[in-house]
């Protein structure tokens, strides 16, 4: 039995639409594929981001309530038990006479002012203390601890408008917490002799935090790529605080030439 022309013609017609459309289904087949797996990799980096930031919200929380006891420890245990010697030796003084009765004063004198400094001390740990009185306070008061601590010249320029009212505790302890981080490093590790902080809010939605002194600097890509130790430069604990309230951290520092850290803050209209 023969085969005539149209038949083959149409099989021939027949085979090839099949063949596009098994090219078509393995092209759409592919396709889908690869986009599913495009989506499965975006839901895992999304689950990532928020397992990593869940973490480090964790660990900033626990640093948080260590300061917070470190603060009760220091107000309640050390300042106290100081002043209970100073009492001691103020009772022992009254009973002196000469140069003994002088050296006691001395050493009351400087058991009262250590005490002073531990209580101040211990209010910048606090955390509740430091939601309560605000940022500007809390920089403001920070600023004149360092300045009878450190043997450095410290300006600070602040400007306060309703932009301040909006921020919530947290912000409000994780920009102080960035703050303290940065003077910290400055103090110990840029040799600077002046100082130059900035709280400003140069937009109804912006706050603008900057630190700017006039130390020895130091290579800000290669500090970034260590997380911890003094060669670190503190840098991890600024970033991690930063990308937990979204905030944008801005370090610009040139060796000789001293550095600016400035960070940046949306703020909720």
């Amino acid at each position: 039995m023969s085969i005539s022309y149209q038949e083959v013609l149409a099989i021939f017609i027949l085979s090839g639409f099949l063949g596009l459309a098994f090219v078509a289904f393995l092209v759409f087949s592919t396709y889908r594929y690869s986009k599913k797996q495009a989506e499965f990799q975006k839901e895992v980096a999304s689950l990532k981001t928020g397992f990593e930031q869940s973490i480090t919200k964790a660990q900033l929380d626990m640093q948080e309530e260590t300061l917070s006891a470190i603060s009760d420890k220091l107000h309640d245990d050390v300042k106290n038990g100081l002043y209970a010697v100073k009492s001691l030796l103020t009772v022992m003084a009254k009973k002196m006479e000469g140069e003994t009765k002088a050296d006691l004063q001395e050493i009351i004198e400087e058991i009262t002012k250590i005490a002073q400094e531990v209580r101040l001390t211990s209010h910048s740990l606090k955390t509740d203390r430091i939601a309560n009185i605000g940022l500007g306070e809390a920089i403001e008061y920070e600023t004149y601890l360092l300045k009878k601590q450190a043997n450095i010249t410290i300006e600070l320029e602040k400007n306060t408008n309703a932009g301040a009212a909006v921020l919530d505790e947290r912000n409000t302890v994780y920009l102080f917490r960035m703050f303290q981080e940065t003077m910290g490093n400055v103090i110990t590790h840029a040799k600077a002799t002046y100082v130059k902080i900035k709280l400003l809010y140069p937009a109804k939605d912006t706050l603008e935090l900057s630190i700017i002194d006039n130390g020895i600097g130091f290579n800000v890509k290669e500090s970034r790529k260590k997380t911890s130790g003094a060669a670190g430069i503190g840098l991890s604990g600024l970033y991690k605080r930063a990308f937990q309230i979204g905030a944008v951290v801005d370090i610009k520092s040139k060796i000789g030439e001293g550095t600016t850290v400035k960070i940046q803050l949306p703020l909720a209209s």
